[in-house]
């Protein structure tokens, strides 16, 4: 399955880190591929794969998202089924 991260904190990097160890096709997300927390996470498994977030987003085939607009959380997840 192609999973992705948008930003590589202490709970996404170890997530994604995992997954992609587990078998998964794992993206993540970042403006700044070169940032420090990115860094550290394809240092520890170089076989996640870094793109900008539109490019993850054509990727994806599971989505999971909180987002937090006017102190209101939403949170959800979207299947997109990919032609084969």
């Amino acid at each position: 399955m192609k999973i992705a991260f948008i930003g590589t904190g202490n709970v996404s990097a170890p997530l994604a880190d995992r997954l992609q160890k587990l078998g998964h096709q794992v993206f993540i997300a970042a403006r700044d591929p070169q940032s420090k927390s990115v860094q550290e996470a394809t240092n520890h498994n170089v076989e996640l794969i870094v793109k900008s977030p539109m490019e993850v987003v054509q990727e994806l085939e599971v989505s999971a998202f909180d987002i937090k607009r006017e102190g209101r959380l939403r949170r959800g997840i979207q299947i997109r089924k990919m032609a084969k």
